[in-house]
């Protein structure tokens, strides 16, 4: 309809990519690599990255991930777990089930990658009721999502995607 109406725009989002329409998007390895190497910059000797199955990344950013890890010689877990409703309290409260058995099972210090921003403020919210110290234990990275991570503790690392710019 934009460009029908002869109205100029770019386009952000990967989903939706057109072919003649101007666009920008996120290098989805880059992403994989950043997150990985920044983990393993601080220290972290094993990396698990943590993704519901239904808001998973683009499969090369989970692939960067894994080989940058495994180029570092460091070991890495990438897990999945099946979707949730959002609006479903039981949805959370399941998918907070599994995150405690995962939690309960892995082996600290590590760094976990968590696509999703609403999973990173879960999974450090758990840590703390388990006594799990975030960064030291359990160092959290995810995706910027500013109406998520407006308050957010410090001890989540960010890839932030400054898309109002961008997209100006």
């Amino acid at each position: 309809r934009l460009q029908k109406a002869g109205t100029p725009f770019v386009n952000l989002l990967l989903g939706a990519a057109r072919i003649g329409v101007a666009g920008i998007y996120v290098d989805t390895v880059s992403v994989g690599r950043l997150a990985a190497e920044h983990l393993i910059g601080r220290g972290h000797q094993r990396l698990h990255a943590v993704v519901l199955e239904g808001r998973k990344p683009d499969n090369a950013t989970l692939r960067a991930f894994a080989d940058t890890a495994a180029e570092a010689s460091v070991p890495c877990e990438i897990e999945f777990y099946g979707d949730i409703d959002h609006a479903d309290s039981r949805g959370w409260a399941g998918y907070e089930r599994m995150l405690w058995e995962w939690l309960d099972k892995v082996e600290t210090p590590a760094g976990v990658f968590a696509h999703s921003p609403m999973v990173a403020r879960l999974l450090v919210n758990l840590c703390e009721q388990v006594g799990v110290h975030v960064p030291q234990d359990l160092a959290v990275m995810t995706l910027l999502d500013q109406k998520v991570m407006m308050e957010v503790p410090k001890s989540i690392t960010a890839i932030e995607f400054d898309f109002v710019d961008i997209g100006y």
